[in-house]
């Protein structure tokens, strides 16, 4: 099993490096690309023997720097390719728990796997895996044979629902994806925002900023319309509830509802870049 990693980076913070180091000696070697305006990561990161560093001066969102880091791996018949977010880690021993868990497991046509991203989900259980769950991009592992197959990452999507709808490419090809319900990923989702509900009670919520609202609306408008087949895997719930969070309890409503507006305008003109 050979296997490389990417991460992608934009304006990252001072844990970048202790994140990195969660996985990186596991790895044959690390890509990382770079979408922030200055490479002042370069510094931080230029000691570290294993990783291969890019940087253009251009935010080339998620989907396009995935489609390169493959082509990298593929160039250097790397077998399986982890994918990070800059703000994810594993805790001590679990990437390691993870790849034998990969070996280990048995199930035919296998395309991706990936952990528990938040511990609400997590199941103590016997129960190693479960068996075509959407995943999210950071934390996952691909199996390149099989994106050879079924094809890379959507560029249009730009930075959100990238692996959604890979996910669902996987699935209507007949190929599956593997949750391990036992490790949780550290993993950061949105601005965390200390808020009080209608009801007076004080409540974390996670809430995305305007621009990342209109990536969302427009996506998940397009995978519900082309992946009509696999609308079990696409709940409006999730999607109402970031806009119901960005309405009442962000910082730029005014903004927030014009990006929603913009996003399902965008999508039913078919302007997907």
């Amino acid at each position: 099993m050979r296997l490389a990693a990417v991460v992608i980076l934009y304006n990252p913070d001072g844990n970048l490096l202790s994140n990195i180091h969660s996985y990186i000696n596991d790895v044959e070697f690390l890509i990382v690309f770079d979408n922030s305006e200055k490479n002042d990561a370069k510094i931080l990161l230029e000691k570290e023997t294993k990783i291969r560093y890019y940087w253009d001066g251009a935010n080339q969102g998620i989907a396009k720097r995935l489609n390169q880091a493959i082509e990298i791996c593929v160039q250097e018949k790397i077998d399986f390719l982890l994918t990070m977010d800059q703000d994810s880690s594993f805790k001590k021993g679990d990437f390691s728990t993870y790849l034998n868990k990969i070996n280990n497991c048995n199930v035919e046509n296998a395309g991706m796997y990936g952990v528990i991203h938040h511990p609400k989900f997590f199941k103590p259980s016997n129960l190693e895996y479960a068996i075509n769950k959407l995943l999210i991009t950071s934390g996952s592992v691909l199996s390149l044979n099989v994106t050879e197959k079924v094809g890379k990452f959507n560029e249009s999507l730009f930075i959100d629902m990238v692996d959604t709808e890979y996910c669902l490419r996987l699935f209507q090809q007949n190929f599956k994806t593997i949750l391990f319900e036992n490790l949780i990923l550290q993993h950061e989702i949105g601005e965390a925002v200390k808020t009080f509900t209608p009801r007076l009670k004080r409540e974390e919520r996670k809430i995305h900023s305007s621009k990342r609202i209109y990536y969302i609306v427009r996506n998940f408008l397009f995978l519900r319309k082309h992946y009509a087949d696999q609308s079990n895997h696409l709940d409006y719930t999730p999607i109402l509830n970031e806009i119901k969070n960005g309405i009442l309890y962000g910082n730029e409503k005014l903004r927030f509802i014009i990006e929603i507006w913009r996003g399902y305008a965008d999508f039913k003109n078919k302007k997907m870049t």
